[in-house]
Protein backbone atom coordinates (compact mmCIF):
# COMPACT_ATOMS: atom_id res chain seq x y z
CA UNK A 1 0.00 0.00 0.00
CA UNK A 2 1.29 3.48 -0.84
CA UNK A 3 0.30 6.71 0.91
CA UNK A 4 0.60 10.17 -0.66
CA UNK A 5 3.34 12.26 0.86
CA UNK A 6 0.77 14.94 1.86
CA UNK A 7 -1.15 12.38 3.91
CA UNK A 8 2.01 11.17 5.65
CA UNK A 9 3.17 14.71 6.44
CA UNK A 10 -0.28 15.68 7.70
CA UNK A 11 -0.38 12.69 10.04
CA UNK A 12 3.09 13.55 11.36
CA UNK A 13 1.99 17.15 11.92
CA UNK A 14 -1.23 16.16 13.70
CA UNK A 15 0.59 13.74 15.98
CA UNK A 16 3.23 16.32 16.86
CA UNK A 17 0.63 19.01 17.54
CA UNK A 18 -1.09 16.91 20.21
CA UNK A 19 2.02 15.28 21.67
CA UNK A 20 3.58 16.79 24.77
CA UNK A 21 6.81 14.86 24.19
CA UNK A 22 7.55 16.04 20.67
CA UNK A 23 7.96 19.79 21.01
CA UNK A 24 10.27 21.61 18.64
CA UNK A 25 11.17 21.10 14.99
CA UNK A 26 11.53 17.91 13.03
CA UNK A 27 14.94 16.27 13.50
CA UNK A 28 15.72 17.07 9.86
CA UNK A 29 14.53 20.69 10.08
CA UNK A 30 17.91 22.21 9.23
CA UNK A 31 18.40 19.90 6.27
CA UNK A 32 14.93 20.73 4.98
CA UNK A 33 15.69 24.46 5.19
CA UNK A 34 18.93 23.96 3.25
CA UNK A 35 17.15 21.98 0.52
CA UNK A 36 14.24 24.42 0.29
CA UNK A 37 16.61 27.38 -0.05
CA UNK A 38 19.07 25.71 -2.43
CA UNK A 39 19.46 26.85 -6.01
CA UNK A 40 17.60 23.75 -7.19
CA UNK A 41 14.75 24.11 -4.71
CA UNK A 42 13.35 20.91 -3.20
CA UNK A 43 9.58 21.02 -3.41
CA UNK A 44 9.34 18.12 -0.97
CA UNK A 45 11.34 20.14 1.57
CA UNK A 46 9.04 23.13 1.09
CA UNK A 47 5.99 20.93 1.54
CA UNK A 48 7.39 19.25 4.64
CA UNK A 49 8.26 22.60 6.24
CA UNK A 50 4.82 24.03 5.45
CA UNK A 51 3.24 21.03 7.17
CA UNK A 52 5.33 21.52 10.33
CA UNK A 53 5.05 25.25 11.01
CA UNK A 54 2.87 24.72 14.09
CA UNK A 55 5.88 23.36 15.98
CA UNK A 56 8.64 25.48 14.40
CA UNK A 57 7.11 28.95 14.00
CA UNK A 58 8.80 30.37 17.11
CA UNK A 59 12.33 29.45 16.01
CA UNK A 60 12.19 30.83 12.47
CA UNK A 61 12.84 34.47 11.54
CA UNK A 62 10.44 36.63 9.56
CA UNK A 63 12.90 36.96 6.71
CA UNK A 64 13.36 33.20 6.41
CA UNK A 65 9.61 32.62 6.47
CA UNK A 66 9.12 35.22 3.76
CA UNK A 67 11.90 33.64 1.70
CA UNK A 68 10.16 30.27 1.97
CA UNK A 69 6.79 31.83 1.11
CA UNK A 70 8.36 33.33 -2.01
CA UNK A 71 9.82 29.96 -3.01
CA UNK A 72 6.43 28.33 -2.45
CA UNK A 73 4.51 30.89 -4.48
CA UNK A 74 7.03 30.49 -7.31
CA UNK A 75 6.77 26.68 -7.25
CA UNK A 76 3.78 26.41 -9.58
CA UNK A 77 2.46 23.54 -7.42
CA UNK A 78 -1.03 24.20 -6.13
CA UNK A 79 -0.78 22.62 -2.69
CA UNK A 80 2.55 24.35 -1.96
CA UNK A 81 1.12 27.68 -3.14
CA UNK A 82 -1.86 27.11 -0.84
CA UNK A 83 0.37 26.28 2.13
CA UNK A 84 2.51 29.36 1.46
CA UNK A 85 -0.48 31.68 1.51
CA UNK A 86 -1.77 29.89 4.61
CA UNK A 87 1.61 30.46 6.28
CA UNK A 88 1.31 34.20 5.63
CA UNK A 89 -2.19 34.05 7.10
CA UNK A 90 -1.08 32.20 10.24
CA UNK A 91 1.80 34.59 10.89
CA UNK A 92 -0.27 37.77 10.43
CA UNK A 93 -0.59 38.53 14.14
CA UNK A 94 3.10 38.07 14.90
CA UNK A 95 3.92 40.25 11.89
CA UNK A 96 2.75 43.23 13.94
CA UNK A 97 6.25 43.07 15.42
CA UNK A 98 7.89 42.97 11.98
CA UNK A 99 9.62 45.89 10.31
CA UNK A 100 7.91 48.12 7.77
CA UNK A 101 10.02 46.56 5.03
CA UNK A 102 8.99 43.03 6.05
CA UNK A 103 5.30 43.99 6.06
CA UNK A 104 5.65 45.58 2.63
CA UNK A 105 7.39 42.46 1.33
CA UNK A 106 4.55 40.24 2.56
CA UNK A 107 2.04 42.48 0.78
CA UNK A 108 4.11 42.50 -2.41
CA UNK A 109 4.35 38.70 -2.40
CA UNK A 110 0.55 38.45 -2.25
CA UNK A 111 -0.04 41.22 -4.78
CA UNK A 112 2.43 39.69 -7.23
CA UNK A 113 1.04 36.16 -7.06
CA UNK A 114 -1.23 35.30 -10.00
CA UNK A 115 -3.41 32.22 -10.28
CA UNK A 116 -6.42 30.98 -12.23
CA UNK A 117 -7.58 28.96 -9.22
CA UNK A 118 -10.67 30.78 -7.92
CA UNK A 119 -10.44 29.36 -4.37
CA UNK A 120 -6.72 30.07 -4.11
CA UNK A 121 -7.21 33.61 -5.37
CA UNK A 122 -10.05 34.13 -2.89
CA UNK A 123 -7.75 33.08 -0.03
CA UNK A 124 -5.01 35.36 -1.39
CA UNK A 125 -7.36 38.35 -1.34
CA UNK A 126 -8.51 37.59 2.21
CA UNK A 127 -4.94 37.35 3.46
CA UNK A 128 -3.95 40.45 1.50
CA UNK A 129 -6.82 42.31 3.14
CA UNK A 130 -5.64 41.20 6.60
CA UNK A 131 -2.26 42.79 5.82
CA UNK A 132 -3.95 46.03 4.78
CA UNK A 133 -3.07 45.50 1.13
CA UNK A 134 -6.57 46.14 -0.26
CA UNK A 135 -8.54 49.34 -0.35
CA UNK A 136 -11.42 49.31 2.10
CA UNK A 137 -14.59 48.02 0.45
CA UNK A 138 -16.71 49.94 2.95
CA UNK A 139 -15.98 52.51 5.64
CA UNK A 140 -16.81 52.08 9.30
CA UNK A 141 -19.45 54.80 9.03
CA UNK A 142 -21.09 53.02 6.10
CA UNK A 143 -21.07 49.70 7.98
CA UNK A 144 -22.69 51.33 11.02
CA UNK A 145 -25.34 52.86 8.76
CA UNK A 146 -26.04 49.43 7.21
CA UNK A 147 -26.51 47.85 10.64
CA UNK A 148 -28.77 50.64 11.85
CA UNK A 149 -30.86 50.47 8.68
CA UNK A 150 -31.71 46.87 9.65
CA UNK A 151 -32.16 47.61 13.35
CA UNK A 152 -34.52 50.52 12.68
CA UNK A 153 -36.24 49.12 9.60
CA UNK A 154 -39.99 49.57 9.26
CA UNK A 155 -41.31 46.12 8.19
CA UNK A 156 -44.22 47.68 6.31
CA UNK A 157 -42.04 49.94 4.16
CA UNK A 158 -42.66 49.62 0.43
CA UNK A 159 -38.98 49.12 -0.45
CA UNK A 160 -38.52 46.32 2.08
CA UNK A 161 -41.73 44.59 0.99
CA UNK A 162 -40.63 44.73 -2.65
CA UNK A 163 -37.17 43.38 -1.80
CA UNK A 164 -38.71 40.48 0.12
CA UNK A 165 -40.96 39.68 -2.81
CA UNK A 166 -38.03 39.66 -5.25
CA UNK A 167 -36.09 37.26 -3.01
CA UNK A 168 -39.16 35.09 -2.36
CA UNK A 169 -38.76 35.62 1.38
CA UNK A 170 -40.77 37.19 4.15
CA UNK A 171 -39.81 40.65 5.33
CA UNK A 172 -38.71 39.11 8.64
CA UNK A 173 -36.41 36.69 6.81
CA UNK A 174 -34.85 39.49 4.78
CA UNK A 175 -34.09 41.45 7.95
CA UNK A 176 -32.73 38.44 9.85
CA UNK A 177 -30.53 37.24 6.98
CA UNK A 178 -29.19 40.77 6.48
CA UNK A 179 -28.39 41.07 10.17
CA UNK A 180 -26.61 37.70 10.15
CA UNK A 181 -24.68 38.75 7.03
CA UNK A 182 -23.37 41.83 8.82
CA UNK A 183 -22.36 39.72 11.81
CA UNK A 184 -20.49 37.32 9.50
CA UNK A 185 -18.58 40.19 7.91
CA UNK A 186 -17.15 41.03 11.32
CA UNK A 187 -14.96 37.92 10.98
CA UNK A 188 -14.04 38.13 7.30
CA UNK A 189 -10.49 39.36 6.67
CA UNK A 190 -11.52 40.98 3.42
CA UNK A 191 -13.44 43.64 5.39
CA UNK A 192 -10.34 44.41 7.49
CA UNK A 193 -12.19 44.70 10.80
CA UNK A 194 -14.56 47.44 9.61
CA UNK A 195 -17.73 45.58 10.60
CA UNK A 196 -16.20 44.58 13.93
CA UNK A 197 -15.57 48.24 14.74
CA UNK A 198 -19.03 49.15 13.45
CA UNK A 199 -20.72 46.62 15.76
CA UNK A 200 -18.81 47.90 18.78
CA UNK A 201 -19.87 51.43 17.87
CA UNK A 202 -23.50 50.51 18.43
CA UNK A 203 -25.03 51.31 21.81
CA UNK A 204 -26.36 48.73 24.28
CA UNK A 205 -29.89 49.04 22.92
CA UNK A 206 -28.86 48.56 19.31
CA UNK A 207 -26.55 45.57 19.82
CA UNK A 208 -29.16 43.12 21.20
CA UNK A 209 -31.62 44.17 18.47
CA UNK A 210 -29.08 43.29 15.76
CA UNK A 211 -28.14 40.06 17.55
CA UNK A 212 -31.77 38.99 17.97
CA UNK A 213 -32.40 39.57 14.28
CA UNK A 214 -29.32 37.52 13.39
CA UNK A 215 -30.39 34.80 15.81
CA UNK A 216 -33.63 34.36 13.86
CA UNK A 217 -31.87 33.79 10.52
CA UNK A 218 -33.07 30.65 8.78
CA UNK A 219 -29.66 29.91 7.29
CA UNK A 220 -27.53 30.95 10.26
CA UNK A 221 -24.17 29.22 10.00
CA UNK A 222 -20.69 29.45 11.39
CA UNK A 223 -21.22 32.40 13.74
CA UNK A 224 -24.51 31.49 15.42
CA UNK A 225 -22.58 30.45 18.54
CA UNK A 226 -20.94 33.89 18.70
CA UNK A 227 -24.36 35.53 18.44
CA UNK A 228 -25.71 33.45 21.34
CA UNK A 229 -22.60 34.00 23.42
CA UNK A 230 -22.81 37.75 22.89
CA UNK A 231 -26.50 37.75 23.80
CA UNK A 232 -25.62 36.49 27.28
CA UNK A 233 -24.60 40.07 28.05
CA UNK A 234 -28.15 41.35 27.53
CA UNK A 235 -31.65 40.96 28.97
CA UNK A 236 -35.18 41.17 27.61
CA UNK A 237 -38.03 39.12 26.17
CA UNK A 238 -36.61 39.22 22.65
CA UNK A 239 -33.35 37.77 23.93
CA UNK A 240 -35.17 34.94 25.73
CA UNK A 241 -37.12 34.19 22.54
CA UNK A 242 -33.85 33.57 20.69
CA UNK A 243 -32.71 31.17 23.43
CA UNK A 244 -36.04 29.33 23.09
CA UNK A 245 -35.49 28.91 19.36
CA UNK A 246 -32.00 27.44 19.71
CA UNK A 247 -32.82 25.27 22.75
CA UNK A 248 -35.69 23.47 21.04
CA UNK A 249 -33.37 20.76 19.75
CA UNK A 250 -29.99 19.78 18.32
CA UNK A 251 -29.50 20.34 14.59
CA UNK A 252 -28.51 16.81 13.60
CA UNK A 253 -27.93 17.86 9.97
CA UNK A 254 -25.56 20.72 10.77
CA UNK A 255 -22.39 20.85 8.67
CA UNK A 256 -20.60 21.51 11.97
CA UNK A 257 -21.69 19.29 14.90
CA UNK A 258 -19.50 21.33 17.23
CA UNK A 259 -21.33 24.52 16.37
CA UNK A 260 -24.72 22.84 16.72
CA UNK A 261 -23.78 21.51 20.15
CA UNK A 262 -22.29 24.69 21.57
CA UNK A 263 -25.21 26.76 20.23
CA UNK A 264 -27.58 24.39 22.04
CA UNK A 265 -25.55 24.71 25.26
CA UNK A 266 -25.39 28.50 25.07
CA UNK A 267 -29.13 28.71 24.44
CA UNK A 268 -29.82 26.61 27.53
CA UNK A 269 -27.43 28.71 29.59
CA UNK A 270 -29.15 31.89 28.45
CA UNK A 271 -32.58 30.41 29.14
CA UNK A 272 -31.48 29.35 32.63
CA UNK A 273 -30.59 32.97 33.43
CA UNK A 274 -34.18 34.06 32.90
CA UNK A 275 -36.60 31.17 33.31
CA UNK A 276 -37.48 28.94 36.27
CA UNK A 277 -38.18 25.80 34.24
CA UNK A 278 -36.22 24.08 31.43
CA UNK A 279 -36.97 25.10 27.82
CA UNK A 280 -39.39 22.99 25.83
CA UNK A 281 -37.63 20.47 23.58
CA UNK A 282 -39.18 19.17 20.38
CA UNK A 283 -40.83 15.74 20.53
CA UNK A 284 -37.88 13.30 20.26
CA UNK A 285 -38.02 11.01 17.25
CA UNK A 286 -35.01 8.80 18.08
CA UNK A 287 -33.20 7.50 21.14
CA UNK A 288 -30.36 9.93 20.41
CA UNK A 289 -32.79 12.85 20.28
CA UNK A 290 -34.22 11.72 23.62
CA UNK A 291 -30.71 11.61 25.09
CA UNK A 292 -30.13 15.23 24.02
CA UNK A 293 -33.48 16.28 25.46
CA UNK A 294 -32.59 14.74 28.82
CA UNK A 295 -29.08 16.21 28.75
CA UNK A 296 -30.55 19.62 27.92
CA UNK A 297 -32.69 19.44 31.06
CA UNK A 298 -29.67 18.34 33.09
CA UNK A 299 -27.61 21.25 31.73
CA UNK A 300 -30.43 23.64 32.59
CA UNK A 301 -30.42 22.62 36.26
CA UNK A 302 -26.63 22.69 36.28
CA UNK A 303 -26.62 26.26 34.93
CA UNK A 304 -29.24 27.21 37.51
CA UNK A 305 -26.60 26.28 40.11
CA UNK A 306 -28.85 23.86 41.96
CA UNK A 307 -28.55 24.35 45.72
CA UNK A 308 -31.63 22.76 47.28
CA UNK A 309 -32.11 19.06 47.97
CA UNK A 310 -34.99 18.86 45.50
CA UNK A 311 -32.84 20.36 42.70
CA UNK A 312 -29.98 17.93 43.34
CA UNK A 313 -32.50 15.11 43.38
CA UNK A 314 -33.84 16.27 40.03
CA UNK A 315 -30.33 16.14 38.51
CA UNK A 316 -29.83 12.63 39.86
CA UNK A 317 -33.16 11.58 38.34
CA UNK A 318 -32.00 12.86 34.96
CA UNK A 319 -28.77 10.84 35.17
CA UNK A 320 -30.86 7.79 36.03
CA UNK A 321 -33.07 8.48 33.02
CA UNK A 322 -30.02 8.67 30.74
CA UNK A 323 -28.80 5.37 32.16
CA UNK A 324 -32.09 3.52 31.76
CA UNK A 325 -33.59 5.08 28.61
CA UNK A 326 -30.59 5.96 26.43
CA UNK A 327 -27.54 4.00 27.66
CA UNK A 328 -25.99 3.53 24.20
CA UNK A 329 -26.47 7.18 23.21
CA UNK A 330 -25.17 9.06 26.24
CA UNK A 331 -21.43 8.52 25.60
CA UNK A 332 -21.59 10.36 22.28
CA UNK A 333 -23.61 13.17 23.87
CA UNK A 334 -20.93 13.72 26.51
CA UNK A 335 -18.18 13.42 23.89
CA UNK A 336 -19.82 16.07 21.70
CA UNK A 337 -20.26 18.38 24.70
CA UNK A 338 -16.63 17.92 25.71
CA UNK A 339 -15.12 18.63 22.30
CA UNK A 340 -17.37 21.56 21.40
CA UNK A 341 -16.92 23.91 24.32
CA UNK A 342 -13.86 25.68 22.87
CA UNK A 343 -16.25 27.40 20.45
CA UNK A 344 -18.23 29.08 23.23
CA UNK A 345 -15.82 32.07 23.38
CA UNK A 346 -16.53 32.35 27.11
CA UNK A 347 -13.71 31.99 29.64
CA UNK A 348 -16.07 30.65 32.30
CA UNK A 349 -18.04 28.32 30.06
CA UNK A 350 -16.08 25.07 30.20
CA UNK A 351 -18.06 22.31 31.89
CA UNK A 352 -16.57 18.94 32.73
CA UNK A 353 -19.70 16.95 33.48
CA UNK A 354 -17.54 13.81 33.59
CA UNK A 355 -15.65 15.20 36.58
CA UNK A 356 -18.51 17.03 38.27
CA UNK A 357 -20.73 13.93 38.16
CA UNK A 358 -18.07 11.21 38.08
CA UNK A 359 -20.12 8.72 40.13
CA UNK A 360 -22.94 8.96 37.59
CA UNK A 361 -20.72 8.96 34.47
CA UNK A 362 -18.42 6.09 35.50
CA UNK A 363 -21.00 3.28 35.19
CA UNK A 364 -22.34 4.81 31.97
CA UNK A 365 -18.88 4.77 30.41
CA UNK A 366 -18.14 1.27 31.67
CA UNK A 367 -21.35 0.18 29.97
CA UNK A 368 -20.22 2.03 26.83
CA UNK A 369 -16.92 0.14 26.78
CA UNK A 370 -18.79 -3.15 26.89
CA UNK A 371 -21.27 -1.95 24.24
CA UNK A 372 -18.75 -0.04 22.12
CA UNK A 373 -19.91 -1.74 18.90
CA UNK A 374 -23.47 -0.49 19.53
CA UNK A 375 -22.89 3.15 20.49
CA UNK A 376 -25.17 5.57 18.66
CA UNK A 377 -25.16 9.26 17.78
CA UNK A 378 -27.57 11.88 16.54
CA UNK A 379 -24.86 12.90 14.07
CA UNK A 380 -24.14 10.93 10.94
CA UNK A 381 -20.54 10.06 11.76
CA UNK A 382 -20.63 9.82 15.55
CA UNK A 383 -20.96 7.01 18.06
CA UNK A 384 -19.36 3.73 17.07
CA UNK A 385 -18.43 5.19 13.66
CA UNK A 386 -16.06 7.72 15.25
CA UNK A 387 -12.94 6.14 16.84
CA UNK A 388 -12.46 9.32 18.87
CA UNK A 389 -15.53 8.49 20.96
CA UNK A 390 -14.14 5.28 22.48
CA UNK A 391 -10.74 6.95 22.98
CA UNK A 392 -12.49 9.76 24.84
CA UNK A 393 -14.33 7.21 26.99
CA UNK A 394 -11.08 5.40 27.89
CA UNK A 395 -9.24 8.66 28.62
CA UNK A 396 -12.10 9.81 30.85
CA UNK A 397 -12.19 6.51 32.72
CA UNK A 398 -8.50 7.07 33.41
CA UNK A 399 -9.57 10.24 35.28
CA UNK A 400 -12.65 8.91 37.09
CA UNK A 401 -12.35 5.10 37.10
CA UNK A 402 -11.97 2.85 40.15
CA UNK A 403 -10.82 -0.70 40.88
CA UNK A 404 -13.84 -2.16 39.09
CA UNK A 405 -12.93 -0.11 36.01
CA UNK A 406 -9.45 -1.64 36.03
CA UNK A 407 -10.96 -5.12 35.97
CA UNK A 408 -13.02 -4.14 32.92
CA UNK A 409 -10.12 -2.51 31.06
CA UNK A 410 -7.80 -5.46 31.69
CA UNK A 411 -9.84 -7.30 29.09
CA UNK A 412 -8.80 -4.76 26.45
CA UNK A 413 -5.03 -4.59 26.95
CA UNK A 414 -4.44 -7.04 24.11
CA UNK A 415 -6.84 -5.28 21.75
CA UNK A 416 -4.91 -4.05 18.66
CA UNK A 417 -6.69 -0.69 18.51
CA UNK A 418 -7.64 -0.06 22.15
CA UNK A 419 -4.85 -1.79 24.06
CA UNK A 420 -2.54 1.22 24.37
CA UNK A 421 -5.33 3.56 25.51
CA UNK A 422 -6.59 0.94 27.99
CA UNK A 423 -3.12 0.44 29.51
CA UNK A 424 -2.74 4.22 29.82
CA UNK A 425 -6.14 4.50 31.53
CA UNK A 426 -5.32 1.67 33.95
CA UNK A 427 -2.02 3.34 34.87
CA UNK A 428 -3.80 6.67 35.47
CA UNK A 429 -6.41 5.03 37.70
CA UNK A 430 -3.78 3.18 39.76
CA UNK A 431 -1.69 6.32 40.16
CA UNK A 432 -4.70 8.26 41.38
CA UNK A 433 -5.90 5.54 43.75
CA UNK A 434 -2.39 5.17 45.25
CA UNK A 435 -2.53 8.84 46.29
CA UNK A 436 -5.81 8.47 48.17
Amino acid sequence: MTLPCTTILSEIRNYRMFSQRLAGPLPIHTELIDRAMSETVSHFALHALNRDWSTTAAITTFDLKLDLVQRGLESGIGIIELDSIDLLHSMRREMDAASKEQMERAIQLLQGFETNDIMLNSLRLEVLASYGGLELMVTKEEAVAEMRSIINAEPSSENLTELASLQDMSVEQVLSQSAYSYISRMFEDVFQGVYWEAYHSLDDEEKPKLLCLAGQAKDAGFWSDWVLSELLKFEGEDVVAIYRRWAIGIDAESFSPQEAVVSFMLAIKGWAKHESLPPEYRVPTTVDDLAWKTMGQLLYWHFRQAETHSEFKRIQELWNRLSHETPDAVADVLYQLSRSQWRAREDSFEIRLETLYSDQVRPLFEHSVERRASLTSIFRHGGRQDPSVIRYILDTLGDIGNQNTISLLNGLVEDPSLGTASIKAIAAIRSRLDKL
